[in-house]
């Protein structure tokens, strides 16, 4: 798969952002053939926050609505696009070699759990706790 190029702006907006208003960005996505799908996926300090999936060619810019803090000082946003892969489809496999199946946790320590999943369309990994607060289950 192969990333096409990708700009950010914001919509309607020039000069410097300020807390407590609302503004729109947008994701101008360029280099890409016809009848391609592109996944997008929208990002606020490396932590996704929007996902879509759009056909090209691009006739509505993907956009991102936000809500600026005094939290928000510094935070960086950023628009990724990537082509879909063309070819069969693939069952998502976790790569268990990064996710142990038992991980050990303190109160007041934390901890980082790293899973990653390969597969076509490629897999969107989620992370559930259960009832009790005793478990944490990784879904493909």
């Amino acid at each position: 798969m192969c990333l096409p190029d990708i700009s950010i702006s914001f919509v309607n907006h020039e000069g410097p952002v300020i807390a407590g208003k609302d503004y729109e960005l947008q994701c101008l996505i360029q280099n890409v053939a016809p009848s391609k799908t592109v996944s997008v996926r929208w990002y606020k300090r490396n932590q996704t926050i929007s996902t879509d999936t759009i056909k090209t060619p691009i006739s509505n810019m993907p956009k991102l609505k936000i809500n600026t803090n005094k939290d928000d000082d510094g935070a960086q946003y950023r628009c990724e696009a990537e082509l879909e892969a063309k070819g069969p489809q693939l069952k998502p496999i976790i790569d268990t070699t990064k996710l142990p199946s038992t991980v050990p946790v303190f109160r007041g320590y934390s901890e980082e759990l790293i899973c990653e999943a390969e597969g076509n369309p490629k897999p969107i990994i989620s992370w559930s706790v259960n009832v009790d607060g005793d478990k944490l289950t990784v879904s493909e």
